[in-house]
């Protein structure tokens, strides 16, 4: 077993995304700021996907993804109040 501590500053500012992500969504979002955060959220999904692929390279991928639980049981909480 082993850790991994992943802690990119998403979705805080400075939201400075690579431009060929940032050019995807100028025309887009309804202002600069909301086109950057886009391709930050882009960005991140990017490199998510790359520590997965390594993962899986190095054979220490899990057989299938864990269930995401951080935020969505108090959101559906929040949703039904």
């Amino acid at each position: 077993p082993f850790m991994i501590w992943y802690a990119p500053m998403l979705p805080h500012q400075p939201h400075d995304p690579p431009d060929r992500l940032a050019q995807r969504y100028a025309y887009q979002a309804k202002s600069r700021r909301e086109a950057r955060y886009w391709a930050m959220c882009e960005w991140f999904d990017e490199t998510c996907g790359a520590l997965l692929d390594h993962l899986a390279k190095k054979g220490l991928a899990p057989k299938r993804p864990p269930a995401p639980r951080i935020g969505i049981i108090p959101c559906r909480l929040a949703l039904s109040r």
